[in-house]
């Protein structure tokens, strides 16, 4: 009467009560015990039986999840195949709620139809890649669309990232620096940085934010490619560029749980730790290897 699209996981046997729904979700095991057929080759015939089917129970649309196969769907105007994005599977726990919640939520939210079950297909992608029952934040789903540069950040999208493993129990490890010579002191300091907690942030000086700090004739290497070296160490989980001195801003929007200096850092008072501090986190110095930094190599620092 209010036009209002229903969506409905059914597992009834009886799916003739839920006629005039505008989207049934069943999957493959569901169907064969509720219909007595079984889709195993995805040919006309299965198509045809579908599709007649959908039609006796009086839904606009049907969704079956078939696992590896992806997602199918049957309306008055075709019946199509999204084949799977899953990338690798851990559990397929909660898949199928996962699949009908984000078709609904992509829906609702002005996509069409077909869009919505590519959203969701992306969606129980990452959900299977995970142990248990689990959500899919944006930040993952984002990922799952569109991989590239996946650790480079911009702080809001960070602050999304370290606000969801918080609420998973994670402790999340901050550091910056300029990191214009990746040496082996520095490498060995940001490893034992990122051991210390579960998600490793690291806040790297830009191209302006050095010239304030060390003079006009560096950095050495732009920031782009600073950031791209540091991305591509194993333990690194996320990597942010600041322009001022002091990343209070980033602190301010992850409230790291443990804050990283080098044994060369004097910054004992600095707002930064005030913030984690108060905020129930702590400061840990590691000692970098030989003494050496940066400043210490380039005798015009």
């Amino acid at each position: 009467e209010n036009k209002i699209p229903l969506f409905i996981d059914s597992k009834k046997k009886n799916q003739y009560c839920l006629s005039n729904s505008f989207l049934i979700k069943t999957s493959r095991k569901k169907f064969k015990e509720n219909f007595n057929f079984s889709i195993q080759q995805l040919d006309v015939q299965a198509f045809n039986f579908i599709n007649e089917t959908r039609k006796r129970i009086g839904a606009e649309n049907l969704l079956i999840t078939l696992g590896s196969d992806g997602i199918l769907l049957s309306n008055d105007e075709k019946t199509s195949l999204h084949p799977t994005k899953v990338r690798e599977i851990y559990d397929v726990s909660g898949a199928g709620n996962t699949v009908l919640s984000w078709t609904a939520n992509a829906f609702t939210h002005g996509f069409s139809l077909e869009e919505s079950i590519d959203v969701a297909n992306y969606s129980a992608g990452v959900v299977v890649s995970k142990p248990g029952t689990s959500v899919v934040y944006p930040y993952e789903l984002k990922e799952a669309i569109e991989p590239k540069d996946h650790k480079i950040f911009s702080l809001p999208d960070l602050k999304e990232r370290t606000t969801a493993l918080k609420s998973e129990g994670k402790k999340i490890v901050f550091t910056t620096g300029c990191f214009d010579i990746l040496d082996k002191a520095f490498v060995h300091y940001l490893q034992k940085a990122s051991e210390m907690g579960d998600y490793f942030v690291i806040g790297l000086n830009s191209d302006d934010s050095v010239r304030k700090i060390k003079g006009n004739d560096r950095p050495f290497n732009r920031e782009e490619d600073r950031a791209l070296v540091l991305s591509s160490l194993y333990f690194t989980d996320a990597v942010l560029l600041f322009e001022e001195n002091d990343p209070v801003k980033i602190v301010e929007a992850i409230l790291p749980d443990i804050l990283v200096k080098g044994s060369d850092c004097q910054n004992e008072n600095s707002l930064c730790y005030e913030l984690v501090l108060k905020n129930g986190g702590r400061i840990e110095t590691i000692p970098l290897l030989e003494e050496k930094t940066n400043s210490a190599t380039n005798k015009n620092d």
